[in-house]
C-alpha cells in the first residue's frame, strides 16, 4: 500500500513489499485481455493512460520499479507489446545530472525490445514548473495540450507496436506454414 501526502510526497506501508508488485488499472482479467502492455511509473499516470487508450495499463509506483514490473508482465503475457510510459525528470537532470524516470524507462523497454514513451509539453511549459511537468497525467491535466495531447502522443505509438507484433506474427505464421512445402519439395528432388 502507498500512502501520498498532501504534499504530493509518496511512502510505502512499514514492512510492505514493492519490487516487481504492481497495480492494473482496469483489473488483471482486462490486462489479460489488452492487445499491449503499457507500464507507466505512476498511478495517475496510468489512470490517464487507460483511460485514453480504453484498455487497462498498469502502475509500476517508480521508476526503480520499472524494470522488475516488466519482467514480471512478461514472464505473463510473453506475446503482448511492451510499451513503457516514463517520466522526463528534466527538474532532476539538470539539478543533479541524472534522469531516473527516463532511464529506468528506457532499461525496462530494452529488456524486451519494448518501446519508451517519454511525454512532450507545450513550448516553454516545462521550463516554467519543470516539477509538474514530467509525466502523461501532468500533460492531462496541467498542460494546456490536455488529453488530446496526451492522445496524439500515445496513441500513434501504441497502435504502431501493435501492428508491428501482429505483422510478426504472421510472418511467423507463414514461414512455418511454407517449411513443411519446402521439406517435401526438397525430397522430391529435381523435376
Amino acid at each position: 500500500m502507498q500512502y501520498i501526502g498532501e504534499d504530493g510526497s509518496k511512502r510505502c506501508a512499514r514492512d510492505s513489499r514493492k519490487t516487481g508488485c504492481f497495480h492494473a488499472v482496469g483489473g488483471l482479467e482486462s490486462l489479460a485481455r489488452a492487445p499491449a502492455l503499457v507500464i507507466a511509473e505512476g498511478y495517475a499516470t496510468a489512470a490517464s493512460l487507460s483511460r485514453s487508450l480504453g484498455f487497462a495499463t498498469v502502475a509500476a509506483f517508480d521508476s526503480g520499479n520499472l524494470p522488475m514490473v516488466e519482467k514480471a508482465l512478461h514472464g505473463r503475457f510473453p506475446a503482448k507489446p511492451v510499451i513503457i510510459a516514463g517520466y522526463n525528470d528534466q527538474h532532476l537532470e539538470a539539478v543533479q545530472g541524472i534522469n531516473p524516470g527516463k532511464t529506468k524507462a528506457q532499461e525496462a523497454a530494452h529488456m524486451r525490445g519494448g518501446r519508451v514513451l517519454l511525454p512532450i509539453f507545450a513550448p516553454g511549459e516545462q521550463a516554467a514548473d519543470p516539477k509538474e511537468c514530467t509525466d502523461f497525467n501532468d500533460l492531462a491535466c496541467k498542460s494546456r495540450l490536455g488529453m488530446e495531447g496526451l492522445e496524439r502522443q500515445v496513441l500513434p505509438v501504441v497502435q504502431s507496436a501493435i501492428e508491428s507484433l501482429q505483422a510478426k506474427a504472421k510472418e511467423d505464421s507463414l514461414s512455418l506454414a511454407r517449411e513443411p512445402l519446402q521439406r517435401r519439395l526438397a525430397r522430391s528432388g529435381p523435376q
